[in-house]
């Protein structure tokens, strides 16, 4: 019992002591298109794209290529040819490009099954205007990285994953070799909680929540209740401050 008690101490403190970060730069990461339209429907701060916006991209995806600053990210020659569907929780997506660093080895792989992600749903990297504009948005993000990392943010929302299965859900570890501020987000399916943040330090925090949508969605239009609570929670950890883009 009395370590049932300092356990629960131990979560309250957590949840109430974190200090507040200012943060004036802020990217999205998929893993789906939710993260950037939580940034603008919810808090209301998003000025900018990230390379990221509105793709499908794991964290680890996404940092491997900041780590090598963007090399092959928008390189042609990386993009599977003529490859313009995928599966996502067993139904057929259409989208307009994917990368052969994306772990899809046929047409019966569903990518809530596997790592290593990077699909443009929204995205014609044949058209110039647009790669260029991505290209644009990754030196962003790299001159953010490297001229204020202590006020730069990394937003993530990661696939939707079943509660119960396992204690942690999200390998932190993958967030070391870039400096940097990250907030995680876990949609849980079935976690029947209130939001609750998991971990934190001074430069990851990781919130779980709940989601207990139909075809495992976490769609921002759905369970409103839960992304108002989000919100609350992430102001009280923030005081967002986000500058407008930078001409490089």
């Amino acid at each position: 019992m009395f370590l049932c008690y300092k356990l629960y101490q131990l979560y309250m403190s957590l949840q109430n002591s974190v200090d507040v970060q200012k943060i004036q730069n802020i990217f999205s990461i998929g893993f789906r298109c939710n993260t950037d339209q939580f940034l603008n429907t919810y808090l209301n701060i998003r000025k900018y794209s990230s390379p990221f916006s509105y793709m499908v991209i794991d964290i680890q995806t996404a940092l491997h290529f900041i780590k090598n600053d963007f090399n092959t990210f928008t390189d042609m020659n990386f993009i599977l040819p003529g490859k313009t569907s995928y599966k996502f929780n067993k139904h057929k997506w259409i989208c307009n490009n994917i990368h052969k660093i994306s772990n899809i080895t046929n047409d019966y792989v569903d990518i809530l099954d596997t790592n290593n992600i990077c699909i443009w749903n929204h995205h014609n990297l044949y058209d110039e205007n647009t790669l260029n504009s991505i290209n644009r948005r990754a030196e962003h993000l790299l001159y953010c990285i490297n001229k204020n990392p202590e006020e730069t943010l990394l937003f993530y929302i990661e696939k939707i994953q079943k509660y119960g299965e396992k204690e942690d859900y999200f390998d932190k570890s993958v967030l070391d070799e870039v400096n940097c501020k990250f907030l995680i987000l876990i949609p849980l399916l079935n976690f029947n909680s209130d939001p609750r943040i998991h971990y934190a330090d001074k430069n990851v925090k990781i919130i779980y929540f709940n989601s207990n949508i139909e075809l495992w969605a976490t769609d921002i239009n759905s369970h409103i209740e839960e992304w108002d609570k989000l919100k609350s929670i992430i102001n009280k950890l923030y005081d967002f401050d986000i500058t407008n883009r930078i001409n490089i």
